[in-house]
C-alpha cells in the first residue's frame, strides 16, 4: 500500500475506486485508541491522519498496464 494525504471524502472515494476495480482504503483499518474506548481528543494527530489518509495499491506484482490504469484513475478522480 502507498499512503496519500487525501482532501476528498474518503468513503465516496473508496466507492468510486472500487467501482473501477481498484481497492483503496484508509491508511489503517482502525485506530487502536478507538478500539479501547479512548476519545480522539487524546490522540488528535492520529485521528487527523486517519481522516485524511488514503492508501492505494502498490506491489511488485502490478503490471505496467495496471500501474498506468491506477494512475490514470487517480488523475481522473482528481480532475487534473
Amino acid at each position: 500500500r502507498f499512503p496519500l494525504r487525501w482532501t476528498k471524502e474518503i468513503p465516496q472515494t473508496i466507492n468510486w475506486f472500487n467501482s473501477r476495480g481498484i481497492q483503496v482504503r484508509r491508511g489503517v483499518d482502525e485506530l487502536l485508541h478507538r478500539l479501547i474506548g479512548i476519545e480522539d481528543k487524546a490522540f488528535p494527530n492520529s485521528a487527523m491522519a486517519w481522516e485524511t489518509t488514503l492508501s492505494i495499491p502498490i506491489m511488485p506484482q502490478l503490471t505496467t498496464k495496471q500501474i498506468n490504469f491506477i494512475s490514470d484513475q487517480i488523475t481522473s478522480y482528481l480532475d487534473i
